[in-house]
This record gives C-alpha cells, structure tokens and sequence, in this order.
C-alpha cells in the first residue's frame, strides 16, 4: 500500500502588514478576529485560545513550527499565495522569508488563492463589511479591495519568475520532481490552459522539470491533478439542510455526518488528492453568517483520519491536504490551544503510526475476505463499506497502538499469567501481529484456527479449521470478535474453556 504525504494547509495571515492597517484598523491580523469572538449558544466555544500568539515574521516562530510539523507528521506546508491584478501581491512574507531563511526545514508548496480579495469578515446579515473593526461604513462601503485579473503573457511572465526562486529551493514540495503548485480555483482563469502552458515552457528555458498542476474541482482535462477541499466538498451535499438549525447560524452540520461524507465519497478520475479537516467554526469572522461543524474531538479525528489514509493509500494518492494548520478564524487548526492542548497533532501522529505500522495487513485482509473484487477499483469497495466489523478492528488496533506506545505488552501479561502453551483464532488483520509480538516475546503459539486453509502455509506452527480435533492449550485468544458468541460456543463443544478475546487482553494488558 502507498503511504501518503500530508500537506497542511497554511495561512500567512499572522503578522501586521499596511493593507490590514488600513482596511481594518491598526494592528489587525487573525488573532484579531479570534480573540474578538463570541459565543452564539450555549455550548459554543469560543472563542479560541491558542497556546501562543505568535508573529509569522519572527524567525523563531517558524522554526518552531517546523519542529512541530517533523516531531508530529506533516510532510509539508501548503502555503496560501495572494498574487492579484497588475502582479500586486499581500501576506507574502511569510514565504519570502522562508526562502531566505535556509536553516528552517520546512517543506513547502503553494496553492494560489486567485479570487478577488473582499471585505469577507462581515458578521452582518446582508454586509460584506465588519461589525467589529468597521462599524462607521455602510451599503455604499466599496467591497473589493485586491481585483483578480490575470491579464496576458507579459502578466503572466511577471508571475512566473517572482515564484521561480521558490520552485527551485530544495525545500518545496515536488512530485517526481516536478514542483506542485495548487490552483485554488482553476476555472475562474479564463486562459487556464494557454497559461498553464506557457509556464512550463518558461521552466524548460530554465532548464527546469514541469509545473505538476492541482486545481480544486474538475479540471483534470488541463491540469495534472484533482484537490478535494474538504470540509467544502462534503458540506455541498447537505444542499438546504445545512440552513435549517436550531440557533439561527447559517450552517450548522455534525462532525461525523461531514466526515462519513468524506470518506463514502468516489471518484473516478485519476490523481485525486483526498482532503480532511480538524475542525470548522467560521463565527469568528462572520458572526450568525457563519459555519459551524460541531461535534469533533481528537479520538475522532484521529479515527478518521486513520480511515482517509487508508483510503489515500490504496488509490495511490501520493498527498492528502489536511485543513488546516492554523485557520484559526475558521475553527480549523492542528496548532495546540488552551483546550486540547497538542492532543489534534498528537492524534495525526497516531494515525500516521498506525497506517505505517499496518496499513498492508489491513489492505491484505480487505482483499483475503474478498472485500475489493478489482485491485483498480478499492476506493469504491472501500468507500462502500459502511461494515462495524473493520471500524472495530481499525479501534483494537489503534488501542492496541497507544498501549505498546506507552511501554506496555499484552505479552507481559501472558507471562505473568504462565500462558505457555496458547492457541489463535483468527490470523488474519489482528492476528498477523499479535503473532508478530509474542513471537518477539518467546511466546510458545501452540496453533492457530483459521477458516481459510491458505493460512496454514503462511505460519511456523500447524494451522487448524475449527471444524477439526484441537489439541489441548493454556488459552485460546480470539480475535475474530464480532462472531465471537458463536466461536465460544463451538470450542467449548470441544471442552475447550479458557477463552479470551483480544479486547479483554488489552484490558489486562493495561492494568499491568
């Protein structure tokens, strides 16, 4: 199975720059809107604390994150780039400074945010203008501030060379070679495909691979790849019911109905790149005009996002973009706050570990029990499968994880217990590695008791169908649970008792 990258969305909106002065009031930036946020019902949070409040223009701000994106994941950043009419340009020092900045190993890449920049922090109904940093403008107030307009060659060939320097550090993202760069919305470029082309003829003048393109929505007739912005994609589906909610916001959408969303949904077409999300609550900016997905903890996103990069990896999806690293206005964001602490990056990292650790046994089960009919299709197989019986096999193993993380063993317990002689039903995604672990344990596995024949040729020891004469044992671990009624009946019809399922042992194992 294909392990996945994942690329943080990242926006450079934390620091002072004159046009946010003057738009907005001196010192505006995002902490702006974070720290001014209300709570509209009971139960809301917010507003949001983060643990630092730092500035994007400090240096050691940025090594600090890169330390963090290293220590919990992140493969790289996707750095929001701002370039407007006439080769104007806003928030890009971040960026800039990174180039400059060598030392810090942040992987970046850049997805271009080109649409018109407005007057969108409204909390207003019916004004694009903000209740809270402009409360003196009205109807007549103009709105766009920074016009898109992408011009012709000559425009064109300003923007290309001002983002050279960043396609040739060896720090920014590159597929094969070939630096990413993220269109976020492609089909508003009237000449997408005359520019897309005349860029790549400009990197072969300077002796440069080709630009790997990725646009939000269908464009994969120009462009080299699909970006599935989530939470956006998803919250499309829920069309009218998104406006009907019981405190009055404009959307008001359960966490797990958005994800289950994400991960059911099927695409045909080639180089997708899957998306998912922290968290969204965009009240900051936009008051009872905003969006709030509730309902969402770390476990959960961590369960999700173990199910996304097994999704990911088995289309072969080289990146999965993640929103995002520090959209606080918006609610998303892995970077720690007052509440959960590091608890939304430590959970990235365990789900990273996880699909590291036992992505193929998990893949290699799905197609044993004959779950993927065609190799080329298992993201509509898996998509499809709605089955509690691997949701329960992804929770064991991810418990199964964080115990083995925290320097404990179900091995020690059998030790302790004098478990010499055991037996396992089950040898396929949780006996595979509970094999794997008491074999490093010395643990003697008398046998094992599979339905599929084929096992027996996989193991050391004999390999029994149930159906057959068992040798006496210790104990027999089951880790096939959700039949496990009927398997406890069926060996206790052979005077076998001393029965346990893998569950149960990791409930000892933790009181060890």
């Amino acid at each position: 199975m294909k392990i996945s990258k994942v690329l943080a969305m990242y926006l450079p909106q934390f620091h002072r720059v004159k046009e946010n002065d003057e738009w907005w009031g001196e010192g505006f930036t995002e902490w702006s809107t974070v720290r001014a946020a209300k709570p509209l019902y009971p139960g809301h949070e917010q507003p949001k604390q983060p643990l630092e409040y730092y500035d994007l223009l400090n240096k050691e701000t940025m090594h600090k994150q890169a330390d963090y994106m290293h220590q919990y994941g992140i493969d790289g950043m996707c750095f929001y780039h701002y370039y407007f009419e006439n080769g104007k340009k806003i928030l890009e020092k971040p960026a800039e400074n990174l180039l400059k900045w060598t030392d810090i190993d942040m992987p970046f890449c850049f997805c271009w945010a080109n649409e018109s920049w407005v007057r969108s922090w409204s909390n207003i109904s019916g004004n694009s203008w903000s209740e809270l940093f402009e409360p003196e403008k009205g109807q007549n107030t103009e709105t766009v501030l920074l016009k898109q307009n992408y011009g012709g060659k000559s425009e064109w060939k300003e923007h290309f060379y001002y983002l050279l320097p960043f396609f040739r550090d060896q720090r920014y993202v590159k597929k094969d070679g070939h630096p990413v760069f993220v269109i976020f919305a492609p089909n508003d470029v009237g000449h997408l495909k005359e520019m897309k082309d005349y860029w790549n003829e400009l990197m072969g003048k300077e002796n440069m691979p080709s630009i790997y393109f990725i646009g939000k929505g269908d464009t994969q007739e120009v462009l080299d790849g699909t970006l599935i912005h989530e939470p956006i994609e998803a919250w499309q589906a829920f069309r009218e019911e998104i406006y009907q909610n019981a405190h009055g916001l404009y959307f008001f959408l359960n966490y797990d109905e958005v994800w289950e969303r994400i991960l059911k949904k099927n695409y045909i077409q080639k180089n997708v790149y899957l998306g998912g999300f922290v968290n969204f609550d965009s009240t900051p900016r936009r008051g009872k005009n905003g969006k709030v997905i509730y309902g969402g903890n770390p476990e959960k996103f961590k369960e999700y996002m173990i199910r996304l990069l097994l999704k990911a990896g088995w289309t072969e999806s080289e990146y999965v973009f993640i929103n995002a690293w520090n959209e606080w206005g918006e609610g998303m964001y892995l970077e720690p706050d007052e509440r959960w602490g590091f608890q939304y990056l430590e959970a990235l990292k365990a789900a990273r570990e996880f699909v590291n650790d036992y992505g193929n046994i998990v893949e290699t089960s799905w197609a044993d029990n004959a779950l993927i009919q065609n190799k080329d299709d298992k993201s509509l197989n898996f998509a499809d499968q709605k089955s509690e019986r691997y949701k329960g096999y992804w929770k064991i193993l991810s418990r199964w994880l964080e115990l083995n993380l925290q320097g404990k063993s179900i091995c020690t317990y059998l030790e302790q217990e004098s478990f010499c002689n055991i037996a396992i039903y089950g040898l396929g995604l949780l006996g595979k590695p509970l094999v794997d672990e008491m074999q490093n344990h010395s643990l003697r596995i008398a046998y094992g008791i599979d339905q599929d024949e084929y096992k027996g040729k996989k193991f050391d020891f004999p390999v029994y169908r149930l159906q057959e004469t068992l040798p006496d044992v210790d104990i027999v671990i089951v880790t096939v649970e959700y039949v496990f009624d009927s398997i406890r009946q069926q060996l206790e019809e052979k005077n076998i008792y001393k029965i346990i399922t893998l569950s149960e042992l990791l409930d000892f194992a933790e009181g060890v």
